[in-house]
């Protein structure tokens, strides 16, 4: 690996960390502190907004050296960074002031849009733009309503992202790799704050920042530049907070429950109210991540079928809510 490459890499790593750091010794009199309510799995007042390290570090950094490597920054991808740090920005004030979800959510959409346009898309005249959008908006809100327990958000982020990673760089699409190694970094900096029992929770700004970019750097991965990263497998290295998110939703439609309403309902949340631990949870969900982002790597490197890939991903993840039930059922019982 290039050692100017590592030396950004452990930088953005400190950055985040020390921002976080700061966050836990002046969220309070900021006002970024989190009030256990129905949807929490805590039971104590904990500073929050402690990824808005990596939010800001992460594509200052990538730009940086993606513009001393290639001789300069494209426009796509330099939309795509400033929309990234707008969805961050946003999400800081979520956390700090709770905004509307309409506003939350339209501001969402039109950094979508922006994105998709600047990948040659469109979201008026375009099945495939509309699409997109959707996506980016999806993935963007799956990602924070993941982060409900010390640690999973952050660790999905730098297994996944580490994962691709390698699959960009084996492909030889430098400026996914740079962007991927330095959101490995950053995420590792503050998850040393965050791992259970975190000291500091990620907050919107973190975890919105990483949702929205997983979702828009697999559309610049597939649409700008070659050899192209297919969606499948940014959506593998995603896949267990993609099913979770997916299933969870499903199961509540199916429920009649109301959709829009804060829930415990997620898979691993059920998990956690059945007895398992924050930090057992979270490694389960790293494991699955490390499975599916194994067969990515392996795909990309010795040219495995996506197929092959795609079934043994998902195979223990629909095994998922099986596990979960027996758990729940377990300790109903040894309650009862």
């Amino acid at each position: 690996m290039n050692p100017a490459l590592v030396i950004t890499a452990v930088l953005t790593a400190a950055t985040s960390f020390l921002a976080a750091l700061a966050m836990t010794r002046f969220s309070a009199r900021l006002g970024f502190t989190d009030l256990p309510n129905e949807r929490s799995l805590h039971s104590r007042v904990t500073p929050r907004a402690g990824g808005v390290g990596f939010a800001i570090a992460v594509p200052i950094a990538t730009a940086g050296t993606i513009a001393i490597a290639a001789g300069g920054l494209s426009a796509p991808i330099l939309t795509f960074l400033l929309a990234s740090l707008a969805i961050a920005l946003v999400g800081l004030a979520d956390d700090r002031w709770n905004l509307p979800v309409a506003l939350r959510l339209l501001v969402q959409l039109a950094a979508a849009m922006v994105v998709v346009k600047a990948c040659g898309l469109s979201f008026v005249h375009g099945l495939v733009g509309a699409v997109a959008t959707i996506a980016i908006v999806a993935v963007t809100n799956i990602y924070n309503f993941m982060d409900g327990i010390d640690g999973i958000a952050g660790a999905q982020a730098v297994v996944a992202a580490s994962c691709m990673a390698l699959v960009a760089s084996i492909q030889g699409r430098l400026e996914i790799a740079v962007a991927m190694w330095m959101m490995a970094a950053g995420v590792s900096g503050f998850l040393v704050l965050n791992w259970p029992p975190a000291r500091i929770f990620m907050g919107d700004v973190g975890s919105t920042f990483l949702g929205f970019s997983f979702a828009g750097w697999s559309l610049l991965g597939a649409r700008y530049g070659s050899p192209t990263i297919p969606i499948w497998a940014w959506a593998l290295a995603l896949s267990p907070f993609l099913f979770d998110g997916s299933y969870t939703l499903a199961r509540r439609l199916l429920r009649g429950d109301p959709v829009h309403r804060a829930h415990r309902t997620h898979v691993y949340q059920r998990l956690v109210r059945g007895g398992w631990s924050h930090r057992r949870t979270t490694c389960l969900y790293a494991l699955l991540a490390a499975w599916a982002g194994g067969w990515v790597i392996l795909s990309g490197a010795a040219g495995t079928a996506p197929a092959v890939a795609i079934v043994v991903t998902a195979v223990p993840l629909f095994a998922l809510p099986v596990m979960v039930q027996q758990v729940v059922t377990r300790n109903s019982g040894s309650e009862s």
